[in-house]
């Protein structure tokens, strides 16, 4: 697998469970509130994310070799959503149920191995991309 593909896998699994999260916040915001014990407006407030979230990553999916800095903020808001979760697990005092507390933290680790692959990957790929200009030049001279 080319670290292009590799690539557009992740980031259509980062696409797919944000879309699978905004879809159930959309549908049981109420419910998951409850359930979760956080506030109905931070789910209203992660929902209006993830659709700035969704939007960027389907333009990286369709032209993942376009916009290293658009890759480069999706990195970074992956990392910002890290960072704001476990401030809501363990910073702020929100009346978390335990479930509500262990879903924060899963999602953060999630969302934290999405972003470091995403590097990874970004990273390997700007590389073979560079390999592969001295390799054009070689030809074209011969």
């Amino acid at each position: 697998m080319t670290n292009s593909v590799s690539l557009r896998v992740v980031l259509w699994v980062d696409g797919v469970t944000g879309l699978g999260t905004l879809a159930s916040q959309l549908v049981a915001a109420s419910f998951l509130s409850d359930l979760y014990g956080l506030p109905l407006g931070l789910i209203r407030g992660a929902m209006l994310a993830m659709l700035f979230y969704l939007a960027l990553i389907a333009t990286l999916i369709f032209k993942p070799n376009d916009s290293m800095f658009r890759l480069g903020v999706l990195v970074g808001g992956n990392l910002a959503w890290v960072a704001a979760s476990l401030w809501v697990a363990f910073g702020a005092d929100l009346g978390l149920t335990p479930l509500g507390r262990g879903y924060v933290i899963a999602q953060a680790a999630f969302v934290m191995a999405l972003a470091v692959l995403e590097t990874v990957f970004s990273r390997a790929q700007r590389g073979d991309l560079a390999n592969e200009e001295p390799a054009r030049a070689d030809q074209a001279r011969a």
